[in-house]
């Protein structure tokens, strides 16, 4: 079985206040445990059964993930955001092995500078 493999969506700022979507996505098999492989012996279970997602340590999301969960499984939740900081994303799998994500960055979004007045002469409405 290949290493499994996280992809992460997440926009790269956001203002105070706004609620955004996480979106998540791990590329995994998720044996069952009652297939056989080709020389006939049952292929172990390996299943992912635990999402966590942590902002700046403090636990935000998790989900308690089931057999019959397909493979691939895709995960997305919405958050709201009050200060910029940092996401870890965890999936735990049956084996105890723990397939992570860290330091992923949500920042607060900046204002745009002004733009400088258009000069007298070229203003809305203005004739010359």
């Amino acid at each position: 079985m290949a290493t499994p493999t996280p992809r992460i969506r997440l926009p790269a700022t956001a203002k105070a206040g706004e609620i955004v979507e996480i979106k998540t996505l791990i590329s995994h098999d998720m044996e069952s445990g009652q297939r056989k492989d080709a020389e006939g012996k049952i292929v172990p279970r390996k299943i992912i059964n635990r999402f966590e997602a942590r902002f700046a340590d403090k636990l935000v999301f998790a989900a308690d993930w089931n057999p019959s969960v397909s493979a691939n499984p895709y995960q997305s939740f919405f958050m709201k955001v009050t200060v910029s900081g940092e996401f870890a994303f965890s999936w735990f799998d049956d084996d105890g092995s723990v397939t992570g994500r860290p330091n992923m960055w949500l920042r607060p979004k900046r204002l745009p500078l002004p733009s400088p007045p258009l000069p007298r002469s070229r203003r809305p409405g203005r004739r010359t």
